[in-house]
């Protein structure tokens, strides 16, 4: 049962962080489209964007974690 719950939980996590990097995306059209010089504003969407994905999809940060299972 516990992982079931851990599943449904990893499946909203990566649904939420879909919809942000959604929003994220349609923010850095929008600032590009009319926001001069924009150029400040993009890179730092750009960074929270990449964060987002290296953090959550490639999960990156479990690489330096003690209670690794596969290793």
């Amino acid at each position: 049962m516990k992982e079931a719950t851990d599943k449904v939980s990893r499946l909203r996590l990566g649904r939420i962080v879909f919809i942000a990097l959604a929003v994220l995306t349609i923010l850095e059209f929008l600032v590009g489209a009319f926001v001069h010089p924009a150029t400040p504003y993009l890179i730092a969407t750009a960074i929270i964007k990449a964060w987002l994905i290296v953090h959550y999809f490639m999960r990156v940060s479990q690489l330096w974690r003690k209670d690794d299972k596969h290793g």
